[in-house]
């Protein structure tokens, strides 16, 4: 893919939900994709510690 076709290609293109479908359609390079992720800015210290506690009801697994 091209540097010129990766820059116009939308955002929706590298969701992380989506962009294993959109590199086996050909419409997403692994190297492009890589590079994008790259470009992210490290958000880690702006992140906010939620605190959990799951707890299991007969067989229905974690429930809150």
């Amino acid at each position: 893919m091209a540097e010129k076709e990766a820059k116009d290609l939308p955002v929706k293109f590298y969701d992380r939900r989506v962009v294993e479908r959109y590199l086996k359609k050909g419409l997403l390079d692994d190297r492009e994709h890589a590079r994008y992720l790259k470009t992210l800015p490290d958000l880690q210290e702006s992140a906010s510690k939620i605190d959990t506690e799951f707890t299991s009801i007969g067989e229905l697994g974690p429930a809150r």
